[in-house]
């Protein structure tokens, strides 16, 4: 039972420090444990220094920053279009309701032209 067991874990160790590629496919990199055309061996490293840590969290950081700052600028951008939209929406409302003011208007004052009674001065015939 013990050897058994030896090997099933001699087995399982020897499968964990198999070779890791990094694949390129379209543009997109995927790792895999296959070797692929225009794959490398991809190297995990134990431990990362201090130094190194630092330096990879200051570029997290600075990716987090740049991309908060394009998502703001984003919303910014759709913010102001949606205020645009919004104008013209308003402004031709507004141009609609004069429109149909001045039509109401005009309407008024010809019914009011056919209410007033015309005169015809009778010295006016013949002239």
């Amino acid at each position: 039972m013990k050897l058994v067991l030896f090997v099933v874990m001699t087995f399982i160790s020897m499968s964990s420090y198999a070779e890791i590629y990094k694949c390129n496919v379209n543009g997109k990199y995927s790792f895999q444990s296959t070797a692929c055309d225009n794959g490398v061996v991809f190297k995990l490293k134990k431990e990362l220094s201090k130094k190194d840590q630092q330096k990879a969290a200051i570029l997290l950081e600075r990716d987090l920053d740049a991309r908060a700052r394009r998502i703001e600028l984003n919303n910014d951008k759709r913010d102001k279009e949606r205020l645009i939209r919004a104008s013209e929406v308003e402004a031709n409302a507004t141009v609609e309701q004069a429109r149909q003011q001045a039509i109401s208007t005009e309407q008024q004052r010809k019914i009011e032209l056919r209410k007033k009674p015309v005169f015809i001065s009778p010295n006016s015939k013949g002239r």
